[in-house]
């Protein structure tokens, strides 16, 4: 495994409103400023928008989890791994935030039937790098790898990407391995603490994902799916794995030559990310393909500028991926072999419901279909 020189950052901690409904940094804006300043009515004001702010926001991201849809199915019957298939889960959940991938902090299972069975983080490897389960395919069956967004729990986590892998099936793929990454997503402080703590620990899991990714050979067809945090997990693993850093993180020896393919829901990473300069400029020269599932009517990504009020970014999720800056503003990506882009708006509308975009997948599934192409 990789090590880095140094180790990251984790002390960035934020307060918000508990789930009890318990006063935390919202309840004391609107106390000391309407309190302590009752002669100042801007100091009031202020504290009220503040305030309200934060409430408003925690109750737009709570509904976005709470959603359902008509895919929220029981698959229980149709979880049966098609013969030529490997399906895994691949967890950090017990891994703490270090400089460097500790074997014994991962949880590996795999799906046996209709059960998960525990395994090995070995037996994963020996499978990854097993090139005689489809000899008629270059580097052997492909990998696909699922990563989840915020605020799942690891059951929901393997139920959703059972569904996606029933929903790949459809189109009657070449053999694939399916793995199922599962990060420390579950909810565990208030609304808007909760948001920074997880965007602080993205940058490890980017560079765990990016380091099972240099397991594979670069031969081996890869692809990637991503909603929202999970967006920005693939997007900084592909730019690891392709030579840069991200924070205190980056991968030793020579990158390798990949061509992988991308689906994007929801992405939540600045929309200039991918371009020269961005957090994630090289994270392109690793892909094929990429479909972008962006909703200009959500929500919760609307308000993607607070994560840092001093740049303002725009979430690619929300605007799209952009063309280029004019004096007018800026544009999306003009559809292209390479890139293509679908607005889930008029389909799922106002949320950030994870079902409601896997809904918008199966409406428009290429970007489902790509991710079966050689």
């Amino acid at each position: 495994m990789s090590s880095l020189l140094t180790t990251p950052n984790t002390n960035q901690r934020w307060s918000g409103r508990k789930a009890s409904g318990s006063p935390t940094r919202a309840g004391a804006l609107l106390a000391m400023f309407g309190s302590r300043h009752r002669g100042n009515w801007w100091a009031r004001g202020l504290g009220w928008v503040l305030g309200w702010a934060c409430i408003f926001f925690g109750v737009l991201v709570a509904q976005a989890q709470t959603e359902t849809s008509p895919l929220a199915e029981d698959i229980s019957t149709a979880t049966l791994v098609h013969p030529d298939d490997t399906v895994w889960e691949f967890s950090t959940r017990c891994h703490p935030e270090t400089c460097q991938v500790m074997e014994s902090r991962l949880a590996v299972r795999r799906m046996i039937g209709c059960r998960w069975e525990t395994t090995t983080y070995e037996d994963l490897l020996q499978d990854l790098t097993n090139t005689s389960l489809d000899s008629s395919a270059a580097g052997g069956p492909r990998t696909i790898v699922y990563v989840h967004g915020n605020w799942t729990e690891d059951t929901v986590a393997r139920s959703r990407g059972l569904l996606v892998y029933q929903r790949m099936r459809e189109f009657d793929p070449p053999a694939m391995r399916f793995i199922i990454y599962s990060w420390p997503s579950a909810r565990d402080h208030g609304v808007i603490k909760d948001i920074y703590a997880k965007a602080a620990r993205l940058d490890f899991e980017a560079f765990v994902l990016a380091t099972l990714l240099r397991q594979l050979p670069a031969s081996q067809s890869v692809g990637l799916i991503g909603f929202s945090f999970g967006g920005a997990i693939t997007a900084g693993a592909l730019h690891l794995d392709a030579g840069g850093s991200w924070g205190p993180y980056r991968l030793s020896g020579k990158p390798p030559e990949r061509r992988v393919h991308v689906t994007w829901l929801a992405p939540a990473f600045d929309r200039d990310a991918l371009r020269p300069n961005g957090e994630f400029e090289l994270a392109l020269r690793q892909c094929d393909r990429v479909v972008n599932y962006y909703n200009s009517c959500d929500p919760v990504l609307k308000r993607f500028r607070l994560i840092d009020p001093q740049t303002r970014p725009e979430a690619a999720g929300f605007a799209g991926l952009p063309l280029g800056r004019t004096v007018t503003g800026r544009f999306p990506l003009a559809s292209n072999r390479d890139i293509e882009q679908f607005n889930c708006c008029c389909t799922i509308g106002r949320t950030h419901s994870e079902e409601s975009y896997l809904r918008c997948l199966c409406h428009h599934p290429r970007g489902l279909i790509h991710l079966t192409l050689p």
